[in-house]
């Protein structure tokens, strides 16, 4: 790889590929942050660990280790661009890595590829798992089918679902998306509720649901081309570029923030 290529052609990005290319890392970090606030098999994590100090160091650990992953994946999805490799944007690591077309390399890729895939599929399943057990007698009353058994329906039911999509070759990409907007929009309202002495529901309900109707409002269609309010209700042509080039950007945004400024505003007002 010829790293010259990289400082030549980093020299001269412009400000608009600047300011696209940070806040697309700042959807994914939001995106990323919210949805694993929800995750099951994180909390499950914490309660098990042996004290909480032995929880802070593990939390700073796995920060740095993971901040470094991340890193390093990023600059390799970089240098991948510049030196003119083609390769599909979420494939950039591999292209990347497996450019020389080594059998030892790729043989090491695969291992690790797969041991992260069996770890993460490990701790959603034990996380499926869990919720169906605790909280499944509160939306089935099935007389022969509680529980573990249920658990046990649930799993078979969400791998079919995830084999026939593997199949097929479906994008999950726009799937896991729309999630994230839903967590976008619960997050604050959620976590604020952890430490509030009273929860109001009717009002918190209001609070998500202009969140997540906010959010839609600027959701990117699949080709990421249009949304609802620029392109659709509105000619695209009316808006900035600023938001027009960063649907997803100001989707997350609207989501995340806005049910905190309608709660301030409502407290404020009362």
């Amino acid at each position: 790889l010829n790293l010259n290529i990289f400082q030549e052609n980093f020299i001269k990005f412009d400000n608009k590929s600047l300011i696209s290319s940070f806040q697309f890392g700042f959807v994914f970090f939001i995106a990323v942050a919210a949805t694993n606030l929800f995750h099951q098999g994180n909390w499950q994590r914490v309660y098990a660990a042996k004290s909480e100090n032995i929880l802070v160091k593990s939390l700073l650990i796995s920060f740095f280790i993971i901040f470094l992953i991340v890193l390093f994946m990023g600059v390799t999805g970089t240098i991948s661009k510049l030196n003119g490799l083609k390769f599909n944007e979420d494939l950039a690591f591999f292209s990347i890595i497996l450019n020389q077309n080594d059998i030892l390399i790729s043989l090491i890729v695969l291992i690790f590829s797969l041991s992260l895939t069996i770890s993460t599929v490990d701790t959603l399943l034990n996380s499926i798992s869990s919720l169906a057990i605790v909280h499944g007698k509160d939306f089935f009353n099935f007389k022969y089918l509680k529980d573990k058994k249920l658990s046990n329906v649930v799993l078979i039911l969400l791998s079919i679902t995830c084999l026939i999509i593997a199949l097929y070759q479906f994008s999950v990409l726009y799937l896991f998306l729309l999630a994230d907007l839903l967590c976008c929009a619960c997050v604050y309202v959620i976590f604020r509720g952890l430490y509030q002495k009273k929860i109001y529901p009717c009002r918190s309900i209001v609070l998500i649901m202009s969140g997540l109707c906010l959010g839609l409002l600027f959701f990117p269609s699949t080709d990421f081309s249009k949304s609802l309010l620029v392109g659709i209700i509105f000619n695209k042509s009316i808006f900035n570029e600023i938001f027009t080039n960063s649907l997803l950007f100001w989707s997350f945004l609207f989501a995340t923030f806005s049910p905190m400024v309608l709660d301030i505003i409502y407290r404020r007002a009362n």
